[in-house]
């Protein structure tokens, strides 16, 4: 205690985020075409679960706005999720 250091070096890892639209593919072309005839979804459920298949933990839910928009942030970087 009350001793000094110098020369030091600490990593900090910046918080990730997720977002995306659900949205009904009209067209099917596998693209958010919201001028050709793609249509937004609102009150979608979104779950977020830890791993790389939704057997994972559920971490968090959200749920589309009127743009079919969600998004999930804080998320710790280099963890994978579903």
């Amino acid at each position: 205690a009350g001793g000094s250091s110098t020369d030091n070096n600490f990593g900090e890892l910046q918080l990730s985020r997720l977002s995306g639209t659900v949205y009904l593919d009209l067209n099917t072309n596998n693209r958010y075409d919201l001028g050709n005839g793609d249509m937004p979804l609102a009150d979608v459920r979104v779950e977020l679960h830890l791993g790389t298949d939704c057997s994972g933990a559920l971490i968090d839910a959200r749920v589309t706005d009127a743009d079919g928009r969600y998004s999930f942030t804080s998320l710790q970087v280099g963890t994978a999720y579903t």
